[in-house]
């Protein structure tokens, strides 16, 4: 019987093991093209500032601010300029991999900073974040 009950705990162990272990999937849609995870975690403050680098950006970063903080409950800002919280950048040259629509998310500890070529990849670069959050 004690061996029985040794067996079934083994199994129990390594099934338990097994699950831990596997790697986290983020379920984002659509689904990236290539993504890297790292630990770590950026975490959303009310004090938290979010920017815009271009003017044409401008509308974009507004419309995350109105999310943010209608789900949130805080009083974020938009401003001009790279040293806020969230930064969204356009790249002054096209990158021909993102395309129209494309974009890239670097997120660290102190910033999230989403890149794009046009506003249309800003906007789906801002609905994947949200999804993140």
């Amino acid at each position: 019987m004690t061996m029985r009950r040794n067996l079934i705990f083994m199994s129990f162990m390594l099934i338990s093991l097994n699950l831990f272990c596997q790697k986290q999937e983020i379920n984002l849609i659509p689904q990236p093209v290539e993504m890297k995870t790292a630990r770590g975690k950026f975490i959303l403050t009310k004090s938290s500032g979010i920017t815009y680098d271009n003017s044409e950006a401008r509308n974009v970063a507004e419309m995350l601010v109105k999310k943010l903080n209608a789900s949130t409950g805080f009083k974020l800002k938009v401003q001009a300029g790279k040293s806020g919280a969230i930064q969204l950048n356009l790249k002054s040259s096209a990158d021909e991999q993102l395309g129209n629509e494309g974009y890239t998310i670097e997120s660290g500890s102190k910033a999230v900073i989403i890149t794009a070529n046009n506003p249309a990849g800003l906007f789906y670069g801002v609905q994947t974040l949200l999804q993140l959050f």
